[in-house]
């Protein structure tokens, strides 16, 4: 599992080769799209901190127990959740990756984005 907040998350997993980097831009695509919908000029770097964050399931991952992302086992995990939608991306070189968006806060504005690259 890798959790992105911020442009050098994405630059860190893009050089350590620990994520596709098809899927790397999409996810990049997505948190400039973000970006652009805030006001705040003031920030030097953008980051996710205040309307959510990225995670990307991995092979391996319980999905039944994502507790350190805010699904946790009690719950049902991420099968448990009940997710604002689910998008089958088409990332390219063969790759197919499901977006599923879940609200994990009553605040509104405040989502985690998760793909699951397997």
């Amino acid at each position: 599992m890798r959790t992105i907040k911020t442009k050098q998350d994405i630059d860190l997993l893009r050089r350590a080769k620990a994520v596709p980097a098809t899927l790397l831009d999409h996810i990049e695509d997505c948190i400039l799209q973000l970006k652009d919908q805030q006001d705040d000029e003031d920030r030097s770097e953008f980051r996710l901190d205040g309307c959510g964050y990225v995670v990307v399931l991995e092979a391996g991952d319980n999905v039944r127990d994502l507790g350190n992302v805010g699904l946790n086992r009690k719950g049902g995990g991420l099968l448990g959740s009940f997710p604002e939608y689910v998008e089958l991306l088409d990332v390219g070189g063969g790759l197919q990756a499901h977006k599923v968006t879940v609200l994990t806060s009553h605040r509104p504005g405040h989502t985690t984005r998760r793909w699951n690259n397997g």
